[in-house]
C-alpha cells in the first residue's frame, strides 16, 4: 500500500530536519512507540503497540534511518513483527523552506502487513495509516515548535 502527503511546519527546515530525525523526539511522537533503542549506524530497536482493529497487537523491531540528505531528506525503514503478523515499510521524507519560518515536508512511502493479518486486514490498513500519519505529523509540530 502507497502512503504519499504533505504537512506545513510553522519552523525553518533545519529546525523541522533535528526534529524529525531526533530518537528521543521520534519516541515521543510515533503513535504506540513504547521504546526506541539505538543499536548504532541510524539503527534502533523498537517496540509499538498498535491499536488498529485486526492487526491490533504488540510489536517488536528494527528502524533505520536512511538516505540522509541533512537538512533536505531522510528515509525511514520499519520492519516490525508481532503475533499475528509483520509490519513492513518504508517513508520517504523530503523538506522545503517555504519561506524563513516555515516548512513544507512531502513524503511518501510503503507500508505493508504479512503473516495471518494481511488477508483481513488489507482494507483496513489504508484507513489506519492515515490516522497515524495524522496523529504523528500533529505531536511533532508540538516537537518541532520546541526546538525551533
Amino acid at each position: 500500500m502507497e502512503l504519499s502527503g504533505k504537512h506545513l511546519f510553522d519552523a525553518p527546515r533545519e529546525a523541522v530536519y533535528r526534529a524529525m530525525t531526533d530518537p528521543a523526539i521520534l519516541r515521543r511522537t510515533l503513535p504506540g512507540c513504547q521504546s526506541l533503542e539505538a543499536q548504532g549506524g541510524g539503527t534502533y530497536s523498537i517496540t509499538l503497540t498498535i491499536g488498529l482493529s485486526i492487526i491490533k497487537g504488540t510489536y517488536t523491531g528494527i528502524i533505520e534511518l536512511v538516505n540522509e540528505v541533512p537538512p533536505e531528506s531522510f528515509s525511514l525503514k520499519l520492519d516490525a513483527k508481532g503475533g499475528v503478523g509483520a509490519v513492513i515499510g518504508q517513508g520517504n521524507f523530503h523538506l522545503a523552506p517555504t519561506s524563513d519560518t516555515q516548512t513544507m515536508l512531502t513524503y511518501n512511502g510503503e507500508a505493508n502487513i504479512a503473516g495471518k493479518i494481511s488477508f483481513f486486514a488489507r482494507p483496513l490498513l489504508k484507513a489506519g495509516a492515515a490516522m497515524v500519519i495524522g496523529q504523528f505529523l500533529r505531536a511533532m509540530d508540538t516537537e518541532v515548535e520546541r526546538v525551533a
